[in-house]
């Protein structure tokens, strides 16, 4: 519990004011990040708070895959409804303040796996494209990173409670 709290005040606050505010780190206040959905304080906490429930591990796991999985409920939950160029300076401040290793390329295309301890990118779970048999268009579903990134997310949520997805 006392780790959760630490990660808290260090990602949580500082995330949500950086998101809503333009605040920085150092105290110094730059542009809001846009938003595709507007949502206040309150709402990003829900929005994490239900995210941790469907991500963070059962008592009994790796204790040192916490606060990579915190991270990647920060990233989903206050950074979920940023617009790609808000995402990519969201993306560069969680690297600011974080102190474990990340991945090298933007943190949105991956996920952070407690089988194998690390970070993988999305498209190594793309699965190769088959054609309905018998084929009719309308049951054609071409497998993308962002179809599997969504498919891996809803999945996680859907058990937890209703959600919107926008995008």
């Amino acid at each position: 519990a006392n780790q959760l709290i630490d990660l808290f005040a260090k990602y949580v606050v500082p995330s949500i004011d950086y998101v809503l505010k333009g605040k920085q780190t150092n105290g110094e206040v730059g542009e809001k990040l846009e938003l595709c959905v507007p949502i206040g304080e309150i709402g990003l906490c829900q929005q994490l708070c239900s995210v941790l429930d469907a991500f963070l591990p059962i008592p009994g796991h790796d204790q040192n895959d916490i606060e990579p999985l915190y991270i990647y409920c920060i990233l989903w939950s206050i950074g979920a409804q940023l617009v790609e160029v808000s995402r990519i300076k969201f993306d560069a401040f969680l690297r600011n303040i974080c102190s474990i290793d990340l991945p090298d390329n933007l943190l949105y295309n991956y996920f952070y796996s407690t089988k194998d301890h690390c970070w993988i990118q999305w498209e190594a779970l793309v699965i190769d494209y088959e054609p309905p048999i018998p084929f009719q268009f309308h049951q054609v579903m071409v497998p993308t990173t962002t179809s599997t990134m969504f498919d891996s997310i809803l999945n996680n949520l859907a058990s937890i409670r209703p959600f919107l997805f926008v995008g």
